[in-house]
C-alpha cells in the first residue's frame, strides 16, 4: 500500500511572505533594474504552493 505524506510548506510560506516586502523595498530604493531578489520570491512561492 502506498502512502503519500504531505510535507509542511510553512517554512516556504514564511520565506515568501518575508521576501515580498524586502523585494518591494529594494525595488523602490534601488530601482527595478537592479533587483536580484525576484527569482527567490518566485521560487519560494512555487515551493509554498507545492508545485515542485
Amino acid at each position: 500500500m502506498e502512502t503519500n505524506t504531505k510535507k509542511s510548506t510553512l517554512i516556504w510560506w514564511v520565506l515568501f511572505l518575508i521576501s515580498v516586502p524586502v523585494y518591494i523595498y529594494l525595488a523602490m530604493e534601488v530601482g527595478f533594474t537592479n533587483v536580484y531578489l525576484l527569482p527567490f520570491v518566485c521560487y519560494f512561492f512555487v515551493k509554498a504552493i507545492d508545485i515542485i
